[in-house]
């Protein structure tokens, strides 16, 4: 049996990924459980061997944006443009994804046009559906990087939704180029090779799509009933923003503030590090069809499909001396979830379904174990 990640040998002899873990090494920028990839690395970045640069310009010339930026995308990876880069995750046919925070994108390393047990690589179709409106030049290159998400401001006038209107808010239901990040981070990708996105300064959840047929589509229509068939290529916001704290509804309807991190196991339930509420909250998936949840970590009236339900920290901010409920929820409920979080930033979930958080501020890795 071939391992899981053995495609990414496609883009490796061209790339090298630098990600700070080597033994001992000291890296306190980085929050726990999440990992920095730097534009001085080979992965990604205009800087060949690692060697420090003032430039975080793209040295090869690739497609513009819509802006008229230009960061390397379609070029090497290791020729692009890449400025504060957080967060990177890796598909199972070896597609590097990360979230470029300056320059407002979430990008991905190409691995080639690969194949993992008879299903060929999706992002070879989502990365040209993504950038539809720009016209990128295909086949896509193995070892060149691309954006997949971002781009626009607040007010570009988009043909997406309607035609020739102005981009009033984030542009989810559009190719996922046409859309307006403003604090991308995570991503996570599930095993249809859907990217799983927060943004912390619009406090938004959204998926793009690379599979129409998959959990994460459904997820999608679930969530927003209108979107009847959801894209490829195109992103869809699954939280719809605002800040604040909503709990027992569908996300959609439901509030974060200032996510950090995302996560998404099997079942397409989706763990969100809500940064600014310091908890974790959940959206249960699809699938979801019993009063403990596939996780076993619900509580009994939130556990309908598409749900968003709070699965550690305190309901509350708090002092050394005491604590105050949010808006909403009971005073009681305050100690209902054991100890409390400062700003968790980092999630991941395992194949068991084991939940781990980065609690930024704490300096502590805690994780939580479902319920068996």
């Amino acid at each position: 049996m071939q391992p899981q990640f053995s495609y990414a040998s496609a883009i490796l002899p061209i790339l090298s990924l630098s990600l700070l873990l080597n033994a001992g090494a000291q890296t306190p920028a980085v929050p726990p459980m999440m990992v920095q990839v730097p534009y001085v690395s080979l992965a990604a970045g205009n800087t060949p061997g690692g060697v420090a640069s003032t430039s975080k310009a793209a040295a090869c010339t690739g497609y513009a944006d819509a802006a008229g930026n230009n960061y390397g995308d379609g070029c090497p990876a290791n020729q692009a443009g890449v400025d504060t880069p957080w967060g990177v995750t890796v598909d199972k046919w070896g597609n590097v994804y990360f979230s470029d925070e300056t320059h407002i994108y979430v990008r991905v390393i190409y691995a080639g046009a690969t194949t993992v047990n008879g299903v060929a690589n999706p992002a070879t179709t989502m990365i040209p559906a993504a950038n539809a409106s720009l016209g990128i030049t295909t086949p896509l290159v193995a070892g060149d990087v691309y954006a997949l998400a971002g781009g626009l401001t607040a007010g570009t006038v988009t043909t997406c939704n309607g035609g020739g209107s102005a981009l009033s808010v984030d542009g989810s239901g559009c190719p996922a180029t046409d859309s307006f990040l403003k604090g991308p981070y995570g991503p996570a990708v599930d095993s249809a090779g859907n990217v799983f996105i927060v943004d912390k300064s619009i406090s938004l959840v959204y998926v793009v799509i690379a599979n129409a047929s998959s959990k994460a589509a459904q997820l999608v229509t679930l969530e927003n009933p209108s979107v009847t068939s959801p894209k490829v290529g195109y992103i869809y916001a699954i939280v719809n923003g605002g800040g604040g704290y909503t709990d027992g509804v569908l996300a959609f309807g439901g509030k974060v503030h200032g996510p950090f991190g995302v996560a998404v196991d099997a079942n397409e339930n989706v763990y969100i590090a809500d940064g600014t509420n310091n908890l974790v909250r959940m959206i249960n998936g699809p699938g979801v069809t019993n009063s403990s949840g596939t996780s076993g970590i619900c509580p009994a009236n939130s556990c309908a499909p598409g749900v968003i339900h709070t699965i550690a920290g305190l309901y509350a901010t708090c002092t050394s001396s005491s604590c105050t409920a949010l808006a909403g929820v009971p005073a009681a409920n305050i100690s209902s979830l054991g100890t409390g979080f400062d700003a968790p930033m980092g999630i991941a979930v395992d194949a068991s379904g084991n939940v781990y958080i980065g609690d930024n501020s704490a300096g502590r890795r805690p994780f939580l174990r479902p319920s068996e």
